[in-house]
């Protein structure tokens, strides 16, 4: 389902506890990405943005989209663990909409990182435009994961990172990442980034199984992160966006 955070200027697509599965400003908002020089650990971050957005005249409502990066990737019990920390931290901000989660996530882990702690990578907040008809829009990061909630038996082809198995995987979060788009009223046509998540080779796959199917989204060509999506077992993460502006913060 899609609802509206009237305090943030967005909608937000309904996914689980721990996150939305994507936002959409409203009209005559769009949202800005931030993305951090420095890492900072992740509920410190929370802090930062707050004092940043207030510097730019925005409530912390306006925070749509959060990316995080973590140390290492973690157990199906210890990411809930983590969920639970995150979620706590978002109601001492106020940020929860009827108990439910407005803000869209992405967290993986880099493969090769000094970080000790889940640090804050970027993050996405709306801010008000003159009658503009550019849709601005976050989908947040998914797996290969056929149910809505978090349980590895629901992990699509479990363990298997043979190229038939990965194929598999890719096309289940391409679609993943196609009906998102689709429920929060977008299509592939307006997506301006995408990124990937994996530290195996897919480029064959990626060649034959999503360049062709995002038509024009093509054209911006593909973020490639060498990187584990948070969760033990699950080997390939997407997430996409219409985002028209971005900016670094050097923080500290």
């Amino acid at each position: 389902m899609l609802h509206h955070n009237s305090l943030g200027n967005y909608k937000f697509l309904q996914g689980i506890e721990p996150y939305s599965c994507g936002v959409i400003a409203d009209e005559n908002f769009e949202l800005v990405r931030v993305t951090m020089l420095q890492s900072i650990k992740w509920d410190n971050g929370f802090d930062e943005i707050s004092k940043y957005l207030a510097k730019e005249n925005q409530s912390i409502h306006a925070l749509a989209s959060i990316e995080l990066r973590s140390p290492y990737v973690r157990s199906m019990t210890e990411f809930i663990e983590f969920n639970s920390n995150y979620i706590n931290v978002m109601s001492e901000f106020d940020l929860l909409i009827n108990e439910l989660n407005p803000i869209a996530r992405t967290n993986v882990v880099p493969a090769s990182s000094s970080d000790t702690e889940t640090t804050l990578h970027a993050f996405s907040y709306t801010r008000q435009i003159a009658n503009s008809s550019l849709k601005s829009f976050v989908v947040a990061g998914a797996g290969e994961l056929s149910g809505s909630a978090l349980d590895s038996q629901d992990i699509i082809r479990y363990q298997d990172t043979s190229q038939d198995g990965l194929s598999e995987k890719v096309r289940c979060v391409r679609d993943v990442m196609t009906d998102r788009l689709i429920k929060l009223g977008v299509g592939w046509n307006d997506v301006t980034s995408t990124s990937i998540y994996t530290v195996h080779d897919v480029q064959s796959i990626i060649d034959k199984s999503l360049l062709p199917y995002i038509h024009t989204a093509s054209r911006f060509g593909l973020q490639f992160f060498p990187a584990r999506p948070p969760v033990i077992d699950i080997e390939f993460e997407m997430d996409t966006r219409g985002v028209h502006v971005e900016i670094f913060l050097s923080g500290k």
